[in-house]
């Protein structure tokens, strides 16, 4: 009754006939039970080929033991052509004499095994090709620190095989500062109960390597940590390149501060958006008296017309450099000549507004009016003294001297 409803095929034999067979056989081998009992060969004649060798060296080897073996896996053959993987292990039975007079035949079905196993390498396979052919480092660790599993770019860094890394521990990789570290940042991680995301430095051989991991706890089916894996993508050249822009920004703004000239930048409101140290140069203001207003409000108001022009031209004229002379005003309430060149790089991503470059021409504005005004002055005493040649009388020259002098005044 136990064979009668047991998956497994249940075969009795003599050595040479088959007494019986249970009706799985039948689902099996995809034949009928009385032809096997009427032919034995049947059972031989199912084993596919290629397997059959192996068979019967197996099966002459068991049937020569008093105790079953462990068993031999084969395929089948059905009629109809198709392949079953299965499992056969043979128990001798004795007489009261203890002679074997019988073999019972226990046939497993391992196919859906077998898939099983092939789905299972498959995936495996497919997932090591995976993490080989990321560019990410990616390991799993176990509760102590020991590798389990890392691809090959995580094995390259460290001019190792992969073989060499599994059961070995940051210990063995690193220098013992480092490794501690590691196993801090473990501990913090499975600790949490969360994925983290962290910076780390090491100093390889081959240079600095920096990298960017996100470190993540796994659990069992209790919900217990059993590990942590780890993904990690090589930054090193980012943090090349950010210390290259830090130091550039650091030369850049030492230039800027240091500079004579006042570095603006505009809206295309005319609203002030940067300006290029704490306290403008030119004007006397602190940099956060003059950000976010408008740069009409400290131009002189005779002079706001003719800079709204000039402005609109520069917003017409995109990355093309105009030059403005106009008065500004001071913090301590004066005027001040001041000369700019605009820019316009609103539709540069990295600026997007109106570069202003002003510089203090107060003095030469002065040294031109005074200029200026010595060169009337010698104008008007030359053509004063050619008309005092001509007066005969001296009221004549007073009154003349009189009413140059008050024309001069007005």
């Amino acid at each position: 009754q136990l064979a009668e409803n047991t998956t497994d095929v249940f075969i009795l034999s003599t050595r040479s006939s088959i007494l019986y067979a249970n009706p799985a056989f039948e689902r099996i081998y995809g034949r009928k039970v009385e032809d096997l009992i009427a032919n034995p060969s049947l059972l031989e004649e199912s084993i596919y080929l290629p397997d059959k060798k192996e068979y019967l060296h197996h099966v002459k080897k068991e049937l020569s033991l008093k105790k079953h073996g462990k068993g031999i896996q084969y395929r089948i053959q059905q009629p109809d052509g198709e392949l079953k993987n299965v499992w056969t292990r043979i128990f001798p039975v004795e007489d009261n004499q203890g002679q074997i007079y019988r073999f019972v035949y226990v046939i497993s079905d391992m196919t859906g095994l077998k898939e099983l196993e092939a789905a299972i390498i498959t995936t495996k396979n497919q997932q090591k090709a995976i993490l080989d052919n990321i560019p990410y480092l990616a390991w799993l660790k176990d509760n102590e620190g020991k590798y389990i599993i890392v691809n090959e770019p995580f094995a390259r860094l460290y001019s190792k095989d992969v073989a060499d890394i599994i059961g070995k521990s940051d210990h063995d990789l690193c220098s013992p500062e480092l490794a501690e570290d590691y196993e801090h940042n473990d501990d913090e991680v499975k600790k949490g109960g969360k994925r983290q995301l962290m910076e780390q430095v090491e100093d390889l051989p081959q240079g600095q390597f920096w990298s960017e991991t996100f470190k993540t706890p796994i659990y069992n089916e209790k919900g217990e940590v059993i590990g942590i894996t780890g993904i990690s993508r090589d930054i090193s050249d980012r943090k090349v390149m950010e210390a290259t822009l830090r130091e550039r920004e650091e030369h850049f703004r030492a230039l800027l501060q240091n500079s004579s000239d006042a570095i603006s930048i505009l809206d295309k409101e005319g609203i002030i958006l940067f300006e290029s140290s704490y306290h403008n140069k030119i004007l006397d203001f602190e940099r956060d008296e003059l950000l976010n207003k408008p740069i009409f409000e400290i131009v002189h108001p005779d002079d706001v017309e003719s800079f709204r022009e000039t402005f609109r031209d520069v917003l017409n004229n995109p990355r093309k450099q105009i030059k403005k002379e106009y008065r500004n005003l001071h913090k301590n309430k004066r005027w001040i000549y001041v000369e700019s060149i605009f820019t316009n790089q609103l539709s540069n991503p990295f600026i997007k507004g109106i570069i202003v470059n002003s510089r203090d021409i107060t003095e030469r504005k002065m040294g031109e009016l005074k200029e200026r005004v010595y060169h009337d002055n010698l104008i008007f005493l030359s053509n004063s003294a050619l008309d005092l040649l001509g007066l005969s009388s001296v009221d004549g020259i007073y009154r003349y001297i009189a009413e140059t002098l008050s024309d001069f005044l007005e």
